[in-house]
C-alpha cells in the first residue's frame, strides 16, 4: 500500500486536463474569447485557441500542437476529473467516486496490477511538464491565477525527455472501494 500523502489534485473548470511540457506552457493559449480570433479560428461550439483542440479529443487520451508545433500537450479527455501526479509509480489519478485520498491510494497497486489498458497513445516532452486545466492559459497557469485573482490549480509533473506511452484504465468497485482512472506515463525512448 503506498503511504497517503498530500497529492497536488488539479481541477477542471468543466473541460479536459492537459499536460504540457514546462517549456512551451507559456504559448499555451487555453480558452480565448470568440471575438479576439478571426472568424476562421472559431470552432462549430465557439471555441476558440488551444482549448477548442483540447476539446475536439474525444477519446481517453490524444495529442494537440502547443504553439504553432513548439512542443505537444497530452489531453486527458473522456471526463474532466480531478487529477493528481503520483510520483511514486509515475502516472495520474484521476477521481472519480472515493471518500478520501487514502481510499484511493490504498487501492492504486492492485488497480496498476490487474489493469485493462483501455487506450495507448504516444506522446513526447523535453522534460518536466504541468498538469492544468485546457481552459487556462500557460500565463496564468504560472502566475497561479486568474486575472481577477481566483486561484489556479496546476501540478508540475518531473519527466525525463523523452518519447513516453500514455496508457489509461478505469478502475470501479461497484460500491465496495474507490472509482478512479489511471494513466501510465511510460518513457519508451529518447
Amino acid at each position: 500500500m503506498i503511504e497517503p500523502t498530500r497529492l497536488d489534485w488539479v481541477e477542471s473548470l468543466g473541460g479536459p486536463l492537459v499536460l504540457v511540457p514546462d517549456s512551451c506552457l507559456d504559448r499555451w493559449t487555453g480558452a480565448l474569447d470568440e471575438e479576439d480570433v478571426p472568424p476562421e479560428e472559431v470552432d462549430d461550439l465557439g471555441l476558440a485557441g488551444d482549448y477548442s483542440l483540447a476539446c475536439a479529443v474525444e477519446d481517453y487520451l490524444g495529442n494537440v500542437p502547443v504553439g504553432g508545433g513548439a512542443g505537444e500537450a497530452l489531453v486527458l479527455g473522456d471526463c474532466p476529473d480531478t487529477t493528481a501526479f503520483l510520483p511514486s509509480h509515475g502516472c495520474l489519478v484521476r477521481w472519480r467516486g472515493a471518500d478520501s485520498e487514502r481510499q484511493i491510494l490504498a487501492h492504486v497497486d492492485a488497480a496498476l496490477a490487474g489493469a485493462v489498458w483501455l487506450e495507448r497513445v504516444r506522446w513526447r516532452t523535453d522534460g518536466d511538464a504541468v498538469l492544468c486545466d485546457a481552459a487556462t492559459s500557460g500565463e496564468e497557469t504560472r502566475r497561479g491565477a486568474w486575472p481577477d485573482g481566483r486561484p489556479i490549480a496546476s501540478a508540475r509533473v518531473p519527466l525525463e525527455a523523452g518519447e513516453y506511452e500514455a496508457r489509461t484504465a478505469e478502475v470501479s468497485n461497484a460500491g465496495r472501494g474507490p472509482s478512479f482512472g489511471l494513466v501510465v506515463l511510460e518513457r519508451i525512448g529518447p
